[in-house]
């Protein structure tokens, strides 16, 4: 009784596989294969009936039967043009399963249709019009990503039609009679083309899933490799800037004993000269060591581990490195509340708040400011970036986090991978990043990071 029960449950399970359109990006892989498959319904409605009508011709030439009704299939060219033309409208796209499945049940009726009132043989015209059915189901199991419960509907559809329509054909003697027979064999077959969609179905599904691993994988990938070329890069300079520095500041104290030790300059002005001199290389060596010290953190920690690190500080580090870039654009304003440590990877998250930093200044007008605040309540740690830009309508929001592909100005180039690694990146830190925004009203990102447990400092 287990046994059926988990078989039954499995059944319905694949019948109605609900959960899965649940998640934004599967949906959008099944509104693009679904436009696909309009466009291919389209051709078939297109092409089949001109082609159909050819052979019928060169058929009667050689045995003529006398074949009546094939003006019906003239219908279908403008069907599918009108189908591919629908294709190319919003509105179409965002429907193009379900318009599919229509076209998919007008197609039958018509053809159910024509063969039951225009057969040259009326013995053959209910099993000619059940092989119509037949092939229409094939063709949109295999075209249309449709769910099993939609194909079965479907064929309750085209089955119903078709014994209505030939209830009335045998009522006007068309043809001869109709066989429940037939009927029964039908619903076998509408049972095993369900069965097919819940395959092609689940390869859908599959088929996503393993490409999103195999990106999610290349993501990971390729912010590991950037942050250790990253941290590489700051480690060594660092290390090149410390040799110079200090040879700077012992230089400067060597010289400012010399000058006391000879009892300093007797000029007035001079003396306040020297000073000053010595004030501007100290403040210039201290910014040197101040830059050192920043990135000597940036690369003091494990780069493969997390570590209890001091967000804060990581977060004037990172303003600080972007801010010469875009101080004569806008003004980049940073506020922190007192802060627990979060645990995370330094120099991934580094990349990440940067690459934010640099997209909010990106969509800022000029002499604008984009604000950096993080907050912490709940549990976790917010961090905010703002900008007063032109903002993202639903759609761009709902893209904003995809990876594609386009082509400009002739070379494919890549478009929100910086984004995608980024939530990756922060995801991996059992964090999550989103996005709010409105157009013409700028935009926040917020990343949300869980909190340690050690006190605030």
């Amino acid at each position: 009784m287990t046994l059926i029960l988990q078989l039954l449950r499995r059944g319905f399970g694949a019948v109605f596989p609900g959960a899965a359109e649940k998640d934004p990006a599967f949906r959008a892989e099944i509104d693009r294969l679904s436009v696909r498959a309009l466009w291919t319904i389209g051709w078939i409605n297109l092409v089949v009936p001109v082609v159909a009508v050819l052979f019928h011709s060169i058929t009667e030439l050689v045995e003529p039967q006398g074949r009546r009704g094939l003006w019906s299939l003239t219908v279908f060219p403008f069907v599918g043009l009108l189908a591919m033309s629908i294709a190319k409208w919003p509105w179409g796209r965002s429907h193009a399963r379900a318009l599919a499945l229509l076209w998919a049940l007008f197609s039958g009726v018509i053809l159910t249709g024509s063969e039951l009132y225009a057969a040259p043989q009326p013995n053959l015209a209910l099993m000619a019009s059940s092989l119509h059915i037949v092939l229409v189901l094939l063709v949109t199991v295999v075209a249309t990503p449709a769910k099993p419960w939609q194909i079965l509907l479907l064929a309750a559809g085209l089955n119903g039609a078709n014994f209505g329509l030939a209830h009335l054909a045998a009522e006007r003697g068309y043809i001869p009679g109709v066989s429940l027979h037939l009927y029964a064999g039908l619903d076998l077959i509408a049972l095993l083309c369900t069965g097919l969609a819940a395959l092609n179905y689940q390869r859908v599904l599959e088929t996503y899933r393993s490409h999103r691993s195999e990106m999610e994988a290349q993501s990971r990938l390729l912010v590991s490799d950037n942050a250790a070329a990253l941290g590489k890069f700051a480690a060594t300079l660092s290390h090149q800037l410390n040799s110079p520095l200090g040879v700077l500041e012992s230089a400067i104290d060597s010289l400012e004993k010399v000058s006391k030790r000879r009892g300093g300059v007797d000029d007035v002005r001079l003396q306040g000269l020297a000073e000053d001199l010595f004030r501007n290389a100290r403040g210039a060596a201290g910014q040197l060591e101040e830059a050192v010290r920043r990135m000597q953190r940036f690369t003091n920690l494990d780069r493969a581990e997390a570590h209890p690190v001091d967000l804060e500080q990581l977060l004037r580090d990172v303003t600080s490195m972007v801010e010469p870039d875009v101080k004569d654009r806008v003004r980049i304003d940073l506020q922190c509340e007192r802060l627990p440590k979060v645990t995370l990877r330094p120099q991934q998250m580094s990349a990440v708040f940067a690459k934010l930093l640099q997209n909010a200044v990106q969509a800022s007008d000029p002499d604008s400011t984009v604000e950096l605040r993080a907050t912490c309540s709940n549990g976790a740690v917010e961090v905010r970036v703002s900008d007063q830009g032109r903002g993202l309508d639903a759609a761009a929001q709902r893209e904003l986090f995809e990876p594609a592909f386009h082509v400009r100005d002739g070379k494919v180039v890549g478009g929100h991978w910086g984004l995608f690694t980024a939530r990756q990146a922060v995801r991996e830190q059992g964090g999550d990043i989103a996005v709010r925004s409105e157009p013409g009203k700028g935009s926040e990102v917020v990343v949300t990071l869980p909190r340690d447990g050690a006190d605030s400092h």
